[in-house]
């Protein structure tokens, strides 16, 4: 609900389609029977033609969004090590943030950087995390369900997807790049240099 509530607003105001869900970021689940009742899971696609640096950043930053949201399973529902930190009072909720503005921060090695108006989504979704993680129990149930760190990956991995298509000439720069954000402000697209190394 809550995530069909934010890809409304973010559509409306801000004309950015905010189709990030929280999928296991290792596996894509595809149907193995035309009634879509049955799945097997298939490895996710890493983009080619990004820089080795960029690789290893959007390798680490699955590796530990996934351990921080869902490296276990209780009865079908994911959760990770962040679900019981934020178990502790306080103290929980303030590691897991940490945790994750770590992440963002890693991101700042990327070759090209990582566009503010991303960054803004990154730490949009972890004020929502943080915000439902100080509701006593209710909110880390639900916080359970909203996992931003595997958004925030999915965030990544989009944009990454991108950066490959234009590096193999699927794509033109403009857009690489074109959202609400660069629009609004007006910055100039033609100035980037994307280098594949």
């Amino acid at each position: 609900m809550l995530n069909y509530l934010l890809k409304k607003v973010f559509k409306r105001y801000f004309n950015y389609d905010l189709n990030i869900t929280m999928e296991d970021p290792y596996y894509d689940k595809i149907p193995v029977n035309n009634k879509k009742t049955k799945f097997k899971k298939i490895s996710k696609k890493v983009p080619d033609n990004l820089s080795v640096n960029d690789l290893t950043i959007l390798s680490d930053f699955k590796r530990k969004a996934y351990r921080y949201d869902m490296a276990f399973n209780f009865i079908g529902v994911p959760f990770g090590t962040s679900a019981i930190v934020q178990l502790l009072p306080f103290v929980g909720i303030i590691l897991t943030t940490y945790q994750s503005l770590q992440l963002v921060y890693m991101t700042r090695r990327l070759t090209n950087g990582l566009p503010p108006d991303l960054i803004i989504f990154f730490i949009f979704n972890i004020i929502v995390d943080l915000l439902l993680g100080l509701i006593p129990i209710v909110g880390d149930l639900i916080t359970i369900s909203y996992k931003s760190n595997t958004r925030n990956y999915a965030i990544l991995k989009k944009y990454l997807d991108n950066v490959s298509a234009y590096n193999s000439n699927e794509i033109l720069l403009k857009d690489l790049r074109s959202n609400w954000f660069n629009n609004f402000f007006n910055w100039r697209k033609d100035d980037l240099s994307i280098k594949i190394r």
